[in-house]
């Protein structure tokens, strides 16, 4: 698996830093996408800048100013390891320091990926098949490329840990340390994103399941993993200036989701006092409902989100669902080509994975056909959520043929090159129109155009900070570029 693991690992590297001419356009770095440009703004602030670490900005939706719906967590560690960095090598270019975090990530997560394989059980040989989907896909070339400065790349890390470390809790019960290990990482996680919090329903759906098939956990780890998450969720919430507030709201890192780290170690302490029985599950639905009033209105805003209904979300290529991109917006060809013909198997898998919740009766497998489910649905609902079921999509058509080869007692070479074609045949539209091709710079067409338009605008904000009147695709750009303000980004 190391093995798997090194060669996945080169192959990721390669595609993530053969755009780089995207990211390094007249001598300098520059973001990639728009998002990356308010990331790259608020790290250099708070590592080098006069403004130092904010959560809420001043110079955006002037005059109001807004509370930045990012949590703390990546941009204030990226700013604290960029002054390291800088303290070891003062000479160092800022800028080109954080546009290779991405880079050096995706062999984080090629690692992370390697051992949630392992915990499947498919074979050696099959999980080098499952990394070289991983290691091709333009969907982790994007998310890990050089100036990639979006958050998208840690909350694949964190998805991935969850993959692995759910595995690992559900197939040994018994013990603490693995539970402590997965609430700890679901705590954590909303220090990165704060619709992480959603990483803990496939756990909590997996315990519920586990439980209704007459399956009881073990007490003393189910109460490790309720401790864990919820100590874990309020540690990593405490920096919240929202929290401090007294804020409750899904878009902020706040009480909201110390409230559903409580909910979640309610259901979990719940289900390791309480047996099932008819009577249990309707008191176990009771509680459920008595504990979602509370949240209604919040739980609805974040539907809004992922439906992509919330303001102008629907407008942004990103919240855009793969049919949408297959049938309106992109086409096929371009939609296949970052997605590969992979796309076409997902409502396949996921229907397969549906059944596996009801066939399997290990906990741990029925944690995998769970995640799988949940990730899937995600990635077929909005071209952001990819990261959720990209584990699902390139593991899933390998356990697939893995089981088959098992069952019919194929030899490990057939099954290897089987797959191995099958990989490459899907990844066709991939290898033609996406891993080799010369992106704008920044990856914006857009920001092509209106370049030069930012140095001319940058002395004259320098010499007196005004307000820029532009449209939302503009405002991280200004805010990057100048010391002027804008009514709006992306975040309105």
């Amino acid at each position: 698996m190391v093995c798997a693991w090194i060669a996945g690992s080169v192959i990721a590297v390669f595609f993530a830093t053969v755009i780089i001419d995207s990211a390094f356009v007249d001598g300098e770095y520059v973001p990639r996408t728009n998002d990356s440009f308010y990331h790259a703004r608020r790290i250099l602030d708070a590592a080098i800048g006069n403004r130092g670490f904010y959560e809420f900005d001043t110079r955006l939706h002037v005059p109001d100013g807004a509370w930045i719906s990012w949590p703390w967590g990546y941009d204030y560690l990226a700013g604290q390891a960029l002054r390291l960095a800088l303290a070891i090598k003062p000479s160092l270019d800022p800028l080109g320091f954080v546009s290779f975090i991405p880079v050096a990530f995706v062999v984080v997560n090629a690692g992370l990926f390697v051992a949630a394989v392992n915990q499947t059980g498919i074979r050696a040989s099959l999980a080098m098949a499952a990394m070289l989907a991983f290691a091709l896909s333009p969907l982790v070339q994007l998310m890990h490329s050089v100036g990639m400065i979006d958050h998208h790349f840690l909350e694949f890390t964190f998805v991935l840990l969850t993959i692995w470390l759910g595995q690992r809790c559900f197939a040994h019960p018994e013990r603490a340390g693995p539970a402590v290990a997965l609430g700890t990482s679901l705590g954590v996680a909303v220090a990165f994103h704060n619709g992480l919090f959603s990483l803990q329903l496939p756990v909590l759906a997996c315990a519920v399941i586990v439980w209704l098939k007459g399956n009881r956990l073990p007490r003393a780890p189910l109460c490790a993993l309720a401790a864990s998450l919820l100590v874990a969720t309020l540690i990593a919430s405490l920096p919240s200036s929202a929290l401090r507030a007294g804020m409750f709201e899904f878009a902020l890192l706040s009480w909201f989701h110390v409230y559903i780290a409580a909910c979640s170690a309610a259901v979990l302490l719940f289900l390791a006092w309480r047996p099932f029985t008819i009577p249990n599950l309707a008191l176990l639905g009771a509680l459920s409902a008595g504990l979602a009033v509370p949240i209604l209105q919040e739980v609805l805003h974040g539907a809004s989100f992922v439906t992509g209904e919330l303001s102008i979300l629907g407008e942004i290529q990103e919240v855009q669902s793969p049919f949408r991109m297959y049938f309106e917006t992109w086409g096929p060809r371009q939609t296949m080509s970052i997605y590969s013909w992979l796309l076409v198997a997902a409502p396949v898998l996921a229907v397969w994975f549906a059944w596996r919740i009801i066939a399997e009766s290990k906990p741990e497998k029925v944690f995998f056909a769970v995640w799988a489910v949940f990730g899937l649905g995600l990635l077929l609902t909005q071209y952001r959520l990819h990261y959720f079921g990209l584990f699902a999509l390139f593991t899933g058509p390998v356990l697939i043929l893995d089981n088959l080869a098992k069952r019919y007692a194929w030899q490990s070479g057939i099954a290897l090159v089987a797959a191995l074609g099958a990989i490459l045949v899907a990844y066709q539209p991939s290898l033609r129109e996406r891993l080799f091709i010369i992106y704008a710079p920044a990856g914006e067409p857009d920001y092509a155009f209106s370049r030069d338009l930012y140095a001319e605008l940058e002395p004259y904000c320098e010499q007196d900070p005004g307000l820029v009147l532009a449209s939302t695709n503009d405002g991280s750009a200004i805010l990057f570029h100048t010391e002027c303000s804008v009514l709006s980004n992306n975040f309105i």
